[in-house]
């Protein structure tokens, strides 16, 4: 898990990541600025990705992965 001042990535077991909180800024990377998730989303576009580190920053989120 890796938050932000108002936004959560997470990382599951299985390499998915979903996000949660504020996208004021596009925090959350949906493609929109206009709406926030209060339960997490699912990045889909990441699933043929295998994730293995997170980061966030303020109003921003890194992904590492093994590809």
């Amino acid at each position: 898990m890796a938050a932000g001042v108002k936004h959560t990535v997470l990382l599951t077991l299985q390499g998915k990541v979903l996000v949660t909180g504020s996208n004021q800024n596009g925090e959350l990377g949906v493609g929109e600025t206009t709406q926030d998730s209060n339960t997490p989303i699912a990045l889909n576009e990441l699933s043929f990705t295998n994730v293995i580190d997170i980061r966030a920053g303020s109003f921003s989120a890194a992904l590492s992965s093994e590809n």
